[in-house]
C-alpha cells in the first residue's frame, strides 16, 4: 500500500478541491489521487522515521549537545570582571607567546662582542671602496677580539678575549699573514697574547649558494665548510671578506641575496655565533654613514643588522681639521636597528716594517704593510698653552693696526681677528671655531663700528672682555702648576 494512503498523515482531495497554499502537492503515480499532508503529519513523520532510526522506538533520538568552548576560569578576585579572569595559556606548538608576559627585567641582553661592531646572533657588514681599507680595520678589529685589547681599536671588547675565524677570498695566505703580522708588531701583540683564537683561511672557488640546472638555487660547498669549521673551531665570530666572493648569484636580484644573507643569518643564530661580511660599495661618489651605497641589491644592506662604513677623509675635512695628509679614513655608523647613531670615528693609515729582510736576497728591505690604528681629530684648542695664548690676547688688545679694531667676520681679510690664531698654527676652520667659542663664553665682545679705515663703513668689531681673558689665564697657570708639581 502507498504511504499516501496513511490516513494519519495524509487525506486525499476532492475532485474539485484546490491545492491548499503552502502545501508539497503529492500525487498517487498508481491512481492519480492527490494527497496533502494533515496537519500534524510533519510531526507524525518525524515519529515514523524516528522509530525506523531507533529500532521500533518512536521517541527520537537526541543530539549530542555541542562541547562547550573553553572558557577562561575565575581566579577568585571578581567572578563577574572578566579582565580578572585567568587568560588562556600560550600555545606552544604554534610559536605564539602574549606580550602581556614580557617581563623586560628578565630579557637578556643582546651579546655584543665588540663595541657596536660585532653581536652574537645578528650579521653586520663594512662598506667600503676597494683600497680604502676595510681588510686593514677588520683585521685590526679581529685582533682585538682574540687578545681581548680595546685599546686596538678604541671598542670595548665584551667578555673576551675570543675565538675568531677570519676567512679570507681575496689574499692568498702570504699576504693574509703580513697583514696579520703588521697588525700584531704595530700593536704589540705576541703569539702567547693569542693563543689559538685568530685562526685564518684562505678560500679559493668555494660558494655559500649557487645556480643549479635550470635556474635551481643549491647549498655550496661553503657553506658545509663553514658549519664544520665552526663545529670543530669553536669561533665566537667569523669574519668572511669580502661578501661578494661568498656566492655564485646574480648579486643585483634581491631575492637571490636575500637568500645568501639568510644563509649566514641562520648560522648565526644556530651557533650564537657573530658572522661578518665586508662590501663592496656601487660606483660613484660616496657619502660617509649611507648604508645605501652598497653594491648589488639592496638586500644585503636590509639583511645585516649592523652596517658601518668607511670612506676616505676628504679635502674638505681635510681642511676643517687643520692636517695636509690623506690618510686618514672615516668609521660610521649606517644602520642603526642595534644601536643608537654614534659620532664618526677615524682611523688612519701606518706602515710597518715586517722584518721579513732575510727570506729572499733580492728583496733586502723586506715588506712595509699597512696596518691601521685609531686615530682622534684635533681638537679647535690643542696647541694653544699658556703663553700662546696670552700671547692672542694681547694682540686682540692691539688691534690690526692704530685706532683700529679686528674684526669678527672672515671677510675683513688681514683684520679678521681669526688671522692672530692662524699665524699661530691653527687652520682657518679651527680658528673660527675658537673664535666663535669665545665670543659664546663672553670672553669676546662684539658690537657695531664705524671703521675709519673703511671710509666709515659699519663692520662687527671684537674686543676682549678682560675679566674673562684674566679668569682664563689663571686657570690655564694653575693647570700648567700643577702638571709640573704633581
Amino acid at each position: 500500500m502507498s504511504f499516501l494512503n496513511d490516513p494519519e498523515l495524509f487525506r486525499e482531495l476532492g475532485p474539485n478541491e484546490p491545492w491548499p497554499p503552502d502545501t508539497l502537492p503529492l500525487t498517487d503515480p498508481v491512481t492519480g489521487k492527490r494527497y496533502v499532508p494533515r496537519d500534524n503529519a510533519r510531526q507524525n513523520k518525524v515519529k515514523v522515521e524516528a522509530a525506523k532510526t531507533n529500532g521500533g522506538s518512536s521517541n527520537p533520538k537526541p543530539e549530542p549537545e555541542p562541547e562547550p568552548e573553553p572558557q577562561p576560569e575565575p581566579n577568585g578576585s571578581d567572578p563577574n570582571d572578566p579582565s580578572s579572569w585567568i587568560k588562556p595559556p600560550p600555545q606552544p606548538d604554534l610559536g605564539i607567546w602574549y606580550a602581556r608576559d614580557i617581563d623586560p627585567t628578565k630579557i637578556p641582553p643582546r651579546r655584543w662582542l665588540l663595541g657596536n661592531s660585532f653581536c652574537r646572533k645578528f650579521l653586520s657588514s663594512l662598506i667600503a671602496d676597494g683600497g680604502v681599507g676595510k681588510t686593514a680595520l677588520r683585521i685590526a678589529q679581529g685582533l682585538a677580539l682574540a687578545a681581548g685589547r680595546s685599546d686596538i681599536t678604541n671598542e670595548y671588547v665584551f667578555g673576551g678575549p675570543h675565538r675568531v675565524l677570519f676567512v679570507c677570498f681575496e689574499d692568498d695566505a702570504d699576504e693574509l699573514n703580513r697583514r696579520i703580522a703588521a697588525a700584531m708588531l704595530h700593536h704589540k701583540v705576541s703569539a702567547d697574547d693569542l693563543d689559538d683564537r685568530l685562526m685564518l683561511a684562505v678560500i679559493k672557488g668555494k660558494k655559500l649558494l649557487q645556480m643549479a640546472r635550470h635556474g635551481a638555487i643549491k647549498p655550496g660547498e661553503l657553506t658545509a665548510w663553514l658549519k664544520r669549521a665552526i663545529v670543530t673551531l669553536k669561533p665566537d665570530h667569523v669574519i668572511l671578506d669580502p661578501f661578494v666572493k661568498t656566492h655564485g648569484l646574480e648579486e643585483n636580484d634581491n631575492i637571490l641575496m636575500d637568500q645568501v644573507c639568510d644563509t649566514l643569518a641562520t648560522l648565526a643564530i644556530e651557533y650564537n655565533i657573530g658572522i661578518d661580511a665586508p662590501h663592496h660599495t656601487r660606483k660613484g661618489v660616496h657619502a660617509a654613514g649611507n648604508a645605501d651605497e652598497g653594491r648589488g641589491a639592496s638586500a644585503v644592506k636590509d639583511a645585516a643588522r649592523i652596517v658601518d662604513t668607511l670612506t676616505p677623509m676628504t679635502a674638505q675635512e681635510a681642511e676643517q681639521l687643520g692636517i695636509s695628509d690623506r690618510i686618514h679614513i672615516r668609521y660610521d655608523n649606517g644602520k642603526y636597528n642595534l644601536c643608537p647613531a654614534g659620532e664618526a670615528r677615524w682611523f688612519r693609515f701606518v706602515g710597518v716594517a715586517i722584518g721579513n729582510t732575510n727570506v729572499d736576497p733580492t728583496y733586502p728591505k723586506g715588506d712595509n704593510v699597512q696596518t691601521v690604528e685609531p686615530w682622534k681629530p684635533p681638537a679647535a684648542f690643542d696647541g694653544l698653552p699658556l703663553a700662546v695664548i696670552k700671547d692672542v690676547f694681547d694682540k686682540i688688545r692691539q688691534g690690526p693696526q692704530p685706532d683700529e679694531f679686528w674684526a669678527r667676520n672672515r671677510q675683513a681679510g688681514e683684520d679678521w681677528v681669526g688671522s692672530i690664531l692662524t699665524a699661530a698654527g691653527k687652520s682657518k676652520n679651527q680658528a673660527a671655531t675658537v673664535v666663535e667659542t669665545w665670543i659664546r663664553n663672553d670672553v669676546l665682545k662684539v658690537d657695531d663700528y664705524n671703521s675709519p679705515k673703511r671710509k666709515r663703513a659699519s663692520i662687527t668689531r671684537v674686543q676682549l672682555n678682560e675679566g674673562k681673558a684674566l679668569t682664563i689665564l689663571a686657570g690655564l697657570q694653575k693647570t700648567m702648576q700643577q702638571a709640573n708639581n704633581p
